[in-house]
């Protein structure tokens, strides 16, 4: 929001592609600065584009086809996915449930397990559903650790978008929390 203001306040007609991970209704925050003709809504799904096919910009709004061709030749793959302001953030929302929440959800069962002191029994149980415990764990934990410092602010915004539709937003909530906590020097997790 604060870069959209300050984009606005210097009053450029320009169009404002904002791709980062933010609710729906921060994009209609956004819009509102600009007038929403001018502005379109990007979510980046994939790792950095370096090199094309890997990474996926999704655009939403007024101008969301001409502004994915401006990325024709580009690392990114552009689709757009409606006319609609919100919906690229909306798709987002709900890519990131899965990506960060859900993994955040096994950060919590591990530093349960071994806190009450059962963490080899269930190491046992999950083996036998073919779930590798230390595995599953060491991936997320080295994906969070180096990454979980921006997840944070992303799981916030998720829960603002799901709590706007009625629906329970503390599983984000918490992922957010974890995250925060990994990258405390005095971090159990």
């Amino acid at each position: 929001m604060e870069v959209a203001r300050e984009v606005a306040a210097a009053g450029n007609r320009c169009r404002y592609l904002d791709a980062n991970a933010v609710s729906p209704e921060t994009i209609n925050q956004i819009s509102a600065l600009f007038g929403p003709d001018r502005v379109v809504d990007g979510s980046i799904i994939g790792p950095p584009g370096w090199q094309r096919g890997d990474t996926v910009l999704w655009l939403s709004g007024h101008d969301a086809a001409p502004v994915a061709s401006l990325f024709d030749g580009s690392p990114f793959i552009a689709r757009v996915l409606g006319t609609e302001l919100g919906a690229a953030s909306a798709l987002k929302v709900c890519f990131a449930l899965q990506s960060k929440a859900m993994p955040a959800i096994w950060l919590e069962i591990a530093e349960a397990a071994r806190a009450f002191g059962v963490e080899d029994a269930l190491r046992d149980e999950l083996a036998r559903d073919g779930v590798d415990l230390d595995t599953t764990v060491a991936a997320i934990t080295r994906r969070a650790t180096t990454k979980g410092w921006r997840w944070a602010g992303e799981m916030e915004q998720a829960g603002d978008a799901v709590a706007a539709l009625g629906l329970p937003d503390g599983f984000s909530r918490a992922a957010a929390q974890l995250y925060r906590a990994l990258g405390r020097p005095d971090s159990t997790l």
